[in-house]
């Protein structure tokens, strides 16, 4: 988070992005993200990430690994190239996929590059359900 926002400071860019059909929700540390993530999953669903620091930082892939959910792991030791490929492969047909973007507009934009375009693909054209985590330092005016 840049310096911390409160949850007042954040609301406008969630309604901006509800505006932009997308659910937002705000939470104010980062200890806050591990519970309403996990309220926002099914533990039955088959749940995959892309690759985001943010979601090591907040606990969430921790969370992942803890057996509750199937999980695509793209970070298990010892996969083969080959095997991470599969994974990254089925993670577009998961239930819910798992994310943060490289930056997200005052407007309600998400930003997202990608060496593999998986996180884009995903975000365009994927999974049923995405949920992208991001800390108030990815916000940007344009």
């Amino acid at each position: 988070m840049n310096d911390r926002m409160t949850v007042d400071q954040l609301e406008p860019i969630a309604e901006a992005l509800r505006r932009n059909r997308m659910v937002a929700h705000c939470v104010s540390a980062k200890e806050d993200v591990l519970p309403l993530v996990k309220q926002l999953l099914n533990p039955e669903s088959t749940v995959a990430v892309g690759g985001s620091e943010t979601l090591f930082q907040t606990g969430v892939i921790d969370l992942l690994k803890n057996g509750e959910y199937s999980f695509l792991d793209r970070y298990a030791e010892g996969l083969t190239a080959a095997q991470r490929d599969e994974v990254l492969l089925s993670s577009m047909a998961v239930d819910t996929y798992l994310c943060s973007s490289n930056a997200i507009t005052r407007n309600g934009e998400l930003y997202n590059v990608d060496g593999r375009a998986n996180r884009v693909a995903a975000l365009a054209h994927g999974p049923k359900t995405v949920i992208v985590v991001a800390g108030c330092n990815k916000i940007v005016d344009d």
